[in-house]
């Protein structure tokens, strides 16, 4: 017997919905798929209303599975169209559907999971319609605060629903979700009396006095990297190796997080950074693609086509392991879930110049992060693997999703938000989602990317790079052998904000000659600022338009046409790092 949860609380419903109808279609093609638009469209409305806000529309309802509730003797003229063994088939998928439903339901009403502010929408953004069969795709999103100190949430799913006619009447027959895919729910594996009982045994389990301890902002030894460290060169090669700056993931994570909807495919195209990347949504989820970018901005990267493009550090293009992404060359180590790993796993584990370090911890079923660590921010801007699959490689297991933690106000499972693409996920609570309770994670914690510059010219390797001294202001870092610049300037990236004055900062790891901050408005209007003599360089700004804007982070090491104390000419270099800030 399926449990049912009486909620007190029930935000704002603002759609009202139409059901408990059949509709007529003749035979006319136009009027058809205005037909099976419509009731796919309900239904997903309706599917989204119980699972959202607890409330009790009945999802058999204009089904091929109420046709079947209603004459459990269907004659053989009405199932001829079609076939006895679709109608099986359909009433099962239905019974599926239904299933999937009551169990968000019970596991987010369980939590009193509450959605302030809350909005939606549905559209449909393609129909096919034969003369008994039908298939409509949707996109939905939806908006919301879970308290109302909260910043606002959003969610985004691609849906499809098939449908059936028979004796000229369009029933559905089924329907799909990227979320419920992307969560390891299928109709072949999924038992609701066992996701029930798995998902009250992990209640049961919580431990408050963990998560409470969880509250030091201390971080532990599983972050062996300060990331206020200053890099230095070290004797004979140049350590420009980056530690992973946690702020700055989570801020990439939330601009290219869908905000709205305005494209058919389901994913707004000025959201992604489509501009640099490709989107791998249509050929079997563009997720991991996401939070490599993510994990790539949280290494210092320079938003830029031509950094992308030759595949600059902190991509790795030339360690034992290779991680990057060029148009010409997609590497699956960047965008496939379990190929990351490998790569994250490979090259944490050797010792070659460059390659990614950190930690990696698997969370058995039943267990939260509590498992692995004892502090909330060492999950800050992790990387969380989901929807294991035990039958993967050969038996071996794998995964199918990533998603990058983006918040931790404790240990369980309702304390930590996340960002996530294919589906679009903005800032919502792991405890929304199936993820977390009947199958193990796999949590990876960067904390450095290793980069070690030796000084070579031509086939010759020196053994250590040489730097001009001079008594102007600024740090020359340019090798006077190779020409290697150790130079370094990092942004303090900015997460999307309400539209005003804001301050934009950034700092180099050595005393420059100059610092300059360059903000590029949506509509194209430049404004520079420039600080002398400085490692930390800062301005404040009026983000008066909506959109997206670029920013520059210069720093130039001498003033052009400085001599070092003998009078030679010293190389002035400036090194620029771009990031973007979304307003709205």
């Amino acid at each position: 017997m399926k449990k049912f949860i009486a909620v007190l609380l029930v935000v704002v419903v603002l759609t009202q919905f139409c059901f408990g109808f059949t509709v007529t279609a003749s035979a006319d093609t136009e009027e058809s798929k205005n037909v099976v638009e419509e009731l796919a469209k309900d239904y997903v409305e309706k599917y989204i209303d119980n699972t959202f806000l607890y409330t009790e529309h009945d999802l058999s309802e204009n089904t091929i599975k109420e046709v079947m509730r209603a004459d459990e003797q269907v004659s053989v003229a009405a199932i001829a169209p079609t076939g006895a063994a679709k109608y099986a088939t359909a009433t099962g998928d239905i019974s599926f559907v239904e299933d999937v439903a009551d169990y968000y339901t019970y596991i987010r009403a369980s939590q009193n999971i509450q959605r302030y502010n809350f909005e939606y929408a549905v559209h449909v953004t393609d129909s096919t319609v034969n003369e008994n069969q039908a298939t409509v795709q949707l996109f939905a999103e939806a908006s919301f605060r879970y308290t109302l100190e909260d910043e606002m949430s959003y969610l985004g799913d691609r849906y499809t629903v098939e449908l059936i006619r028979t004796n000229n009447d369009w029933y559905i027959s089924n329907m799909t979700s990227d979320g419920i895919e992307t969560e390891g729910i299928s109709k072949q594996t999924f038992d609701y009396d066992i996701a029930v009982a798995q998902f009250d045994s992990y209640c049961a389990t919580i431990r408050p006095e963990l998560d409470a301890a969880a509250d030091s902002e201390q971080l532990e030894a599983m972050d062996a990297f300060d990331e206020n460290m200053e890099l230095q060169s070290t004797g004979d090669n140049i350590d420009q190796s980056r530690t992973y700056n946690r702020t700055n993931a989570i801020a990439y994570a939330n601009t290219y997080s869908s905000a709205n909807y305005t494209q058919a495919t389901g994913n707004d195209p000025n959201y992604l950074n489509k501009e640099l990347f490709s989107d791998y949504t249509e050929d079997g989820g563009n997720c991991q693609n996401f939070v490599s970018q993510a994990v790539w901005a949280g290494f210092g990267a320079s938003n830029t086509k031509t950094a992308v493009d030759i595949g600059a550090f902190p991509m790795d293009k030339s360690g034992t392991h290779k991680w990057y992404h060029i148009s010409t060359d997609d590497r699956a180590c960047w965008t496939g879930v379990n190929s990351f790993f490998g790569y994250f796993q490979s090259s944490n584990s050797d010792n070659d110049n460059i390659g990614m370090k950190g930690n990696y911890y698997t969370i058995y079923a039943g267990y939260d992060f509590s498992s692995v660590t004892t502090n909330k921010a060492s999950l800050l801007g992790a990387v969380l693997n989901v929807n294991y699959d035990p039958t993967y490689n050969d038996g071996a297991g794998g995964y199918g999703h990533a998603i990058l933690l983006t918040e931790a106000t404790g240990l369980t499972f309702n304390k930590v938000k996340f960002c996530g693409n294919s589906p679009m996920r903005r800032q919502v609570l792991l405890s929304d989602s199936s993820y977390t309770y009947n199958a193990r994670l796999r949590l990876i914690v960067p904390t450095t990317m290793r980069h070690i510059v030796k000084c070579e010219k031509g086939n010759v390797i020196y053994p250590q790079h040489t730097y001009q001294t001079t008594y102007s202001t600024g740090t020359p870092c340019t090798c006077k052998t190779c020409g290697k610049c150790r130079l370094i300037v990092t942004p303090n990236m900015m997460r999307p904000m309400k539209n005003g004055t804001a301050t934009v900062s950034g700092s180099a790891n050595y005393t420059c000659y100059r610092m300059a901050i360059g903000i590029t408005s949506p509509s194209g209007t430049t404004t520079w600022k420039e600080i002398t003599n400085t490692k930390n360089a800062s301005t404040t700004y009026n983000f008066s338009e909506k959109g997206l804007y670029t920013i520059k982070l210069c720093g130039r090491d001498v003033e052009e046409g400085s001599t070092d104390i003998n009078g030679k000419l010293i190389t002035s270099t400036n090194v620029t790092t771009v990031f973007t800030v979304r307003v709205w």
